[in-house]
């Protein structure tokens, strides 16, 4: 019988450890969600500065995209295949778009047309 009362406080050891687990669980869960609600709501981050910067970065590209024919004016002028054009201009757009998804961003220069890439002076009329 000396064994009994020892096995009924092991289990009641394990059964408080498991308890206050569960608790320390279920605290951090109800904190992930209460953080995931005012995401959803919008009360985490700045939405005006995050409009910002989305915003931002969509002029970087379009900018980027629309400057694909003035920048290649030259090369594609000079292909006649349209296999070869077609890689270029891919290539050409591939650059641009992987410029936003990778976060790369290039530094304004004030000589230099935004979107032909040529010096102003040299710039198409």
């Amino acid at each position: 019988m000396a064994t009994k009362p020892q096995k009924d406080r092991t289990a009641r050891g394990t059964a408080a450890r498991i308890g206050a687990a569960r608790l320390v669980r279920l605290g951090l869960q109800n904190e992930k969600l209460q953080n995931e609600v005012r995401k959803l709501k919008g009360q985490v981050g700045d939405i005006d500065k995050f409009k910002r910067e989305v915003l931002a970065a969509n002029a970087v590209v379009k900018q980027q995209i629309l400057a694909v024919p003035f920048r290649l004016m030259e090369i594609l002028a000079g292909i006649s295949e349209s296999r070869e054009i077609a890689r270029v201009l891919h290539e050409a757009l591939v650059e641009a778009l992987n410029d936003l998804a990778y976060e790369r961003e290039h530094e304004a220069r004030p000589d230099v047309c935004p979107c032909c890439g040529q010096k102003k002076d040299e710039a198409p009329v």
